[in-house]
């Protein structure tokens, strides 16, 4: 598994939580999520001329295979500040 942020499909101005899954020879799995990702907007912006910034910063598996994705998101507070996601 790998987490981070994608601008996809919002444009620069905005990024969304993103994750992955590979397979033990390093090929991501096709079966998850759409596109072989993940792709979770925390701040719920769907208007490209509006920015958001969502950044997954940390991922962990559960014994129940279960995923848990943690990072912040700029919105709605602004000035570089971001609120737990």
């Amino acid at each position: 598994m790998a987490a981070g942020w994608s601008n996809a499909p919002l444009g620069v101005n905005n990024t969304n939580f993103a994750a992955i899954r590979y397979g033990l020879n390093g090929v991501s799995i096709t079966e998850f999520g759409t596109n072989n990702r993940m792709l979770t907007d925390i701040a719920n912006t769907t208007d490209v001329n509006n920015t958001s910034t969502d950044r997954a910063n940390a991922i962990a598996i559960q014994p129940n295979g279960l995923i848990v994705v943690a990072g912040g998101s700029d919105t709605p507070v602004a000035n570089g500040n971001s609120n737990f996601a």
